[in-house]
């Protein structure tokens, strides 16, 4: 199973910058990604990296997947949209609800989906490389070893590699 971290860093007014980690089951990062996105909604910036993260994961064509998330917003919306069908859309937030019909059908191509809301502490590693891109405006594929070169290889407790 893959487990994916998303995370979201603003710039007062400016721009959003999307975090997407993935790890493998024994905790070791596999790939990670970045994208500058221009947009003054937190909500909207947490969905879309939601977005970006399970976009990845269809592209990788994953089957079993969790995703967590410090977003209450977004994991609720999902976790509304898996459990009600076409007949909950019109509870989901209006900001939101195109994106997470979106994520919808990602989700349905993966065989075992699992979400999860993660306390904001325990996304800090994420949000310090967020942070770091930021300042350096990187955007798209992250390589592995700049990542272990920092020690954010792991989640969880995991072993270096």
């Amino acid at each position: 199973m893959a487990l994916i971290i998303v995370s979201l860093l603003m710039l007062p007014f400016v721009l959003y910058f999307l975090h997407v980690r993935m790890f493998n089951s024994n905790g070791e990062i596999l790939r990670a990604w970045s994208k500058i996105y221009d947009n003054i909604d937190p909500l909207i910036g947490e969905a879309e990296a939601t977005l970006l993260a399970l976009s990845k994961a269809s592209d990788l064509k994953l089957t079993n997947l969790m995703l967590l998330d410090d977003c209450a917003t977004v994991i609720e919306s999902i976790l509304l949209s898996q459990l009600g069908g076409p007949s909950c859309d019109s509870l989901l937030p209006w900001k939101i609800a195109s994106i997470i019909l979106s994520l919808h059908q990602f989700i349905l191509g993966i065989s075992f989906f699992s979400s999860s809301k993660i306390p904001r502490a325990e996304n800090s590693a994420a949000h310090s490389l967020a942070a770091w891109m930021a300042a350096h405006s990187v955007s798209g594929d992250i390589p592995v070893s700049f990542l272990l070169n920092r020690g954010l290889w792991k989640y969880n407790g995991a072993k270096p590699p």
